[in-house]
């Protein structure tokens, strides 16, 4: 795409937010799982406590889903119509993921 500089710097910084957090998520998602595995360990392992452990992953999703619809609507708000029609583009591709 062809951007400006202070464009550039926007853009390149949400993508930055977005994979520091997926970076943290996959910390979050390491941790519950290790939580898992202990609670399926116990002699009285129960769906009740198995949920609890799993309870985490809404919250580590949620807050994913609100990064990258934070740091999406900025950088939509960033481009003119033309970059946002190419930046679409590039997301329906695959070229950028979420």
């Amino acid at each position: 795409m062809d951007l400006d500089e202070n464009q550039r710097r926007k853009v390149a910084a949400s993508f930055e937010r977005v994979k520091l957090e997926r970076e943290q998520a996959s910390l979050d998602r390491k941790k519950s799982d290790a939580t898992v595995a202990d609670e399926f360990l116990r002699a009285e392992v129960s769906v009740d406590d198995l949920q609890k452990a799993l309870s985490p992953r809404a919250r580590i999703d949620a807050n994913m889903q609100a990064v990258i619809a934070k740091e999406l609507y900025e950088i939509a708000i960033t481009l003119d119509d033309e970059r946002r029609e190419e930046c679409a583009h590039l997301l329906r591709t695959g070229v950028l993921k979420l």
